[in-house]
C-alpha cells in the first residue's frame, strides 16, 4: 500500500476491463478490512499529494515532467483505495497455507528467508501463462531475441542470487533451447501496463567481471598504473540486464 510501483500497477489493473478476473488478492494483514484502516491509507496517499504538490509550488518553474506525473498519480491513487479493497473484499484471497505451499512449490525461498523473493515468485507465475517468450542468448542485446515456446522453467537461488533455467522450443525452427539466466540480483517489470504483453528486466551480476575491477583496485589504485577510466570501464561490466517479453494472445495477463 505504500509502494509507488505497486499502487501504479493496480490503478493500470483498475482502469481496466473486469479488473476482478486480473488480481488475485493475497491478504497476510487482515486489518486491512477495517473502515479506521482504509481511511488510514486514504490520508497517507492525501498527505504525500498535499506535500508533493506544497513542494512544488515553491519552486519558480517545474522543468522535470515526471514530477507533475507524480502528484497527479498520487491525486489518482487515493480515492481508488476503496475501489481495490472492495474488489478484495469480493474476492476470496486464498489461505495462507495454501498461499505458503504455492510459494514454495515454485522454489523460490520461504517466506522469512533469505532466499524470500516475491518479485520471483511474479515471473515464474507470468512466465508459465505467457504463450509465448521473446528472450536473446545473452543479456544486452534485444536484436537477437527470438521467439520461443515455454517447455519449462527452473529456478533455484543461492548466495549470488537467482538462477532460471529455461527450456523451450523456437517458434521458427521448431528446435529444442536452453537458456540458463545466472546471479539475477533484481527482478522488475516495465511501468506500462498491456495486457496482452509485459516486459521484464532481469539485472545480473557477472562474478568474473567484479573479481577482475576488484583486482584492478586492489593493484593499481594509487599508483601511476592506475586509470579512472579504465576502472570504470569494469565496474560498467559488473552488471548487465537480461530481458524478457511474455506474450499472450487468447488471455490477459
Amino acid at each position: 500500500m505504500k509502494s509507488e510501483n505497486c499502487m501504479y500497477e493496480i490503478l493500470q489493473v483498475l482502469e481496466s476491463e473486469n479488473p476482478k478476473d486480473k488480481v488475485i488478492p493475497i491478504v497476510y494483514y487482515k486489518e486491512i478490512y477495517k473502515t479506521s484502516e482504509i481511511a488510514k491509507w486514504i490520508k497517507y496517499w492525501d498527505d504525500k499529494y498535499n506535500k508533493l504538490k506544497e513542494s512544488l509550488e515553491k519552486l519558480p518553474e517545474i522543468g522535470d515532467k515526471s514530477l507533475l506525473q507524480k502528484l497527479e498519480m498520487y491525486k489518482t491513487i487515493s480515492p481508488k483505495i476503496g475501489e481495490l479493497i472492495a474488489i478484495i473484499l469480493d474476492i476470496n484471497s486464498p489461505a495462507e497455507d495454501t498461499i505458503e505451499k504455492m510459494i514454495n512449490s515454485l522454489k523460490v525461498g520461504e517466506k522469512g528467508n533469505i532466499n524470500w523473493n516475491t518479485d520471483l515468485y511474479w515471473f515464474k507465475l507470468d512466465v508459465m501463462n505467457a504463450d509465448t517468450i521473446e528472450i536473446s542468448d545473452y543479456a544486452e542485446n534485444p536484436e537477437g531475441e527470438k521467439t520461443y515456446k515455454l517447455i519449462s522453467l527452473m529456478v533455484d537461488r543461492d548466495i549470488h542470487g537467482s538462477h532460471c533455467k529455461f527450456n523451450m522450443r523456437d517458434m521458427k525452427t521448431k528446435e529444442i533451447k536452453q537458456l540458463y539466466v545466472n546471479n539475477i540480483i533484481e527482478i522488475s517489470q516495465n511501468n506500462i501496463f498491456d495486457s496482452n504483453y509485459i516486459k521484464y528486466y532481469m539485472k545480473r551480476k557477472n562474478i568474473d567481471a567484479e573479481k577482475e575491477y576488484l583486482e584492478y583496485v586492489k593493484f593499481y589504485e594509487g599508483t601511476s598504473e592506475y586509470s579512472s577510466i579504465v576502472a570504470m570501464e569494469k565496474r560498467e561490466k559488473i552488471y548487465n540486464t537480461h530481458r524478457c517479453i511474455l506474450r499472450s494472445n487468447e488471455h490477459e495477463f
